[in-house]
């Protein structure tokens, strides 16, 4: 089963994610505008570098003719941004639990970096450079700084309340907050100027890649059959794995199985002592006691459970005894399907036996309480449902055919710029070298 389709409602990735930044993520992305919530104070991990090993080049472009002041990587490009994403992420490569994810935080910046000149490159020659950035556009790009810059202040709010004391106004606070962010960024050696790099680097890239996006287009054909697949494979799903259907917020909302039915129900439970008592009984497999025990708790309530009865009777709504009795929440519908992965046997046979909409069981004893379950209606999946399907399907198939024409171009662009890159110096393992056995 392809199960491609999960991220249909759960959530669309943002397209700021198809920036040039070599399938990262937020951990290596240099726009600065994700991950600035946790207040971080870890210091530098490795000692001070002289201008010699900072100028240092630790990967170039392998191409004649090609502009290696652009694309020339020093060690202290790759290191600033190493000694940020150590304090943001609070690793020391110095502690042995923390090497692995180190040397990951390495490998990832270098090819973050590469492919960061590389697009810029290429959006400088399209004229959608830095410098042929709008003045709104800069606007644009000083607002999220700013937005930027405000999270990071107000991530070490807590931290500066306590270092103040209750009689702190908030302008003493936010000088604080402040003053503690610019020592982590002092334990960085980075100024604050480095998220306007980082982030106009960014928009860029993300120009340039939406220029190469401009053609794509989805059809109501491929939505269509794509929304076919995806109602086919619920089914399927139901049939062969009823759990993973019922954990499918996907599935469910473009598959009902017939019999399928939403419920209410009142609950009278019996008290903590007493489930505790039960529970203890049926632990120790002792099942007759815990029986007696929950039908004398039961016989205790019939009086309660005889007026609600009669209240039912006499035409009074479900949804108002069972939000008097168990709560505001009770007024929420959940949905049985047909054998249930979710449900007991006890509480299945209840459904079953409830034939049309409004119904409701008699009480039943149950190891919680007495239960009386309502069948309040069927669910479906309505027309208004489907073009709210219909509108996720197309962005999440803009999304699938942008990332697959991303990583063709970035694969196309990394092998007309071939990057030649000193993995000893950046103290990772060259993964174009062979060993003996030829793996």
């Amino acid at each position: 089963m392809k199960k491609k389709l999960s991220a249909v409602l759960a959530a669309i990735i943002v397209l700021t994610s198809l920036t040039a930044c070599g399938g990262n993520g937020t951990e290596v992305d240099s726009a600065g505008s994700d991950g600035a919530a946790a207040t971080t104070t870890a210091a530098v991990t490795t000692a001070p570098l002289t201008e010699e090993e900072l100028s240092k080049v630790v990967a170039y472009v392998d191409k004649d003719g090609a502009d290696s002041e652009h694309f020339n990587i020093t060690y202290g490009d790759f290191n600033r941004e190493y000694q940020f994403y150590l304090g943001n992420n609070g690793k020391d490569e110095n502690n042995e639990e923390d090497k692995s994810a180190c040397e990951q935080y390495r490998r990832s910046i270098i090819e973050f970096l590469t492919t960061e000149r590389i697009t810029l490159y290429l959006a400088d020659q399209k004229g959608m450079g830095i410098d042929d950035l709008t003045e709104e556009e800069l606007e644009e790009i000083n607002s999220t700084v700013e937005e930027t810059l405000e999270q990071w202040y107000i991530s070490y709010e807590s931290e500066a309340k306590a270092a103040l004391g209750e009689e702190a106004t908030e302008e003493q606070i936010r000088e604080k907050e402040i003053e503690l962010f610019n020592e982590f960024m002092d334990s960085c050696g980075l100024e604050h100027d480095i998220f306007y790099t980082w982030q106009k680097n960014s928009y860029v890239q993300q120009k340039l890649m939406e220029s190469e996006f401009a053609d794509i287009d989805i059809t109501d054909g491929e939505i269509t059959a794509f929304l076919d697949e995806t109602i086919a494979e619920a089914k399927e799903c139901y049939e062969n794995d009823i759990a993973t259907y019922e954990t499918s917020n996907t599935y469910k909302a473009v598959y009902i199985p017939e019999g399928t039915k939403n419920i209410r129900q009142i609950m009278l439970s019996f008290g903590d002592d007493d489930l505790q008592a039960i529970s203890n009984f049926r632990n120790s497999d002792d099942n007759e006691t815990a029986d007696a025990l929950r039908d004398q708790l039961a016989e205790m309530k019939q009086g309660e459970v005889d007026k609600i009865m009669q209240r039912l009777a006499d035409g009074e709504d479900f949804a108002a005894i069972s939000k008097e009795y168990n709560g505001s929440d009770s007024e929420y519908e959940f949905t049985v399907v047909p054998n249930s992965s979710l449900c007991s046997k006890e509480l299945l046979e209840i459904v079953d036996s409830l034939e049309n909409e409004g119904d409701y069981s008699q009480p039943t004893v149950t190891d919680y309480g007495l239960l009386i379950i309502q069948y309040s209606s069927t669910p479906k999946v309505t027309e208004e449902d489907m073009e709210n399907l219909r509108v996720s399907a197309e962005d999440y198939l803009l999304y699938e055919a942008k990332t697959e024409r991303s990583s063709r171009l970035l694969e196309q662009w990394k092998t007309e710029f071939p990057y030649v890159i000193d993995y000893a110096a950046l103290r990772l393992e060259d993964p174009n070298t062979v060993s003996s056995d030829g793996e």
